[in-house]
């Protein structure tokens, strides 16, 4: 079901969910094929598994759900989405990030014009405590090493979706003191030293040539 999701094959899906393969399940790193779709950008599955009763707040070991994949990668018709299926802008990963300071941080401008409007963040003074948006220099887990990490597929990267939004540039993440930001896969050679060679692809395949060895 997981590459199922990576590679939009809803006709697989439907196949193997009417055969009660679970729509759900998770990795050992707890992404489930929600993730999956989210972070590659496949709406067609993402909307599939929404109607399927896919748990659209699940998270990972990191403590991502799928919005933060979806908001990390700059998809903003799937963040849209999975807000209609009442996914929560307030989750937290284990850094402490919603999906916006995510989208924030990464330049997604159109994500963080939809997530603004819904995330609740609280800022404590000594006199009140108010509801505003604070954007936090913490990088997201590194999920080129942690998305998925059974598998392996070396044509992978092809398949992530470049996007029309502004990205930073590794001047501006040098700045930030950052040298590992999980941003969106893309061609742009100023996004070369981000990024280490596992994807989720390469992850998925791993689990598969394991299993195969495993059952010999």
């Amino acid at each position: 079901m997981h590459l199922c999701a990576q590679n939009d094959r809803v006709n697989v899906a439907s196949i193997l969910a009417k055969n009660n393969a679970n729509i759900s399940s998770q990795t050992k790193e707890g992404y489930t094929p929600l993730h999956a779709a989210a972070h590659f950008g496949q709406m067609n599955m993402v909307r599939f598994l929404l109607k399927n009763g896919a748990n659209v707040d699940t998270i990972n070991c990191h403590g991502y759900t799928p919005l933060h994949q979806a908001a990390q990668q700059g998809h903003v018709q799937i963040v849209n989405l999975l807000l209609e299926y009442k996914a929560s802008p307030n989750v937290t990963t284990n850094q402490g990030q919603t999906a916006l300071s995510i989208a924030q941080k990464l330049g997604y401008i159109s994500v963080v014009e939809t997530l603004k409007v819904v995330t609740e963040t609280i800022v404590t003074t000594t006199t009140t405590t108010i509801t505003e948006e604070k954007y936090k220099v913490v990088s997201p887990e590194i999920m080129h090493e942690s998305f998925m990490s059974d598998s392996e597929d070396e044509g992978a990267e092809e398949l992530l979706v470049d996007n029309p939004y502004r990205y930073l540039t590794g001047d501006e993440m040098k700045f930030l003191g950052d040298d590992s930001l999980p941003i969106d896969v893309t061609k742009d050679e100023r996004m070369n030293d981000t990024f280490g060679k596992d994807s989720l692809g390469m992850c998925l395949l791993r689990q598969i040539f394991e299993n195969i060895l495993y059952v010999r």
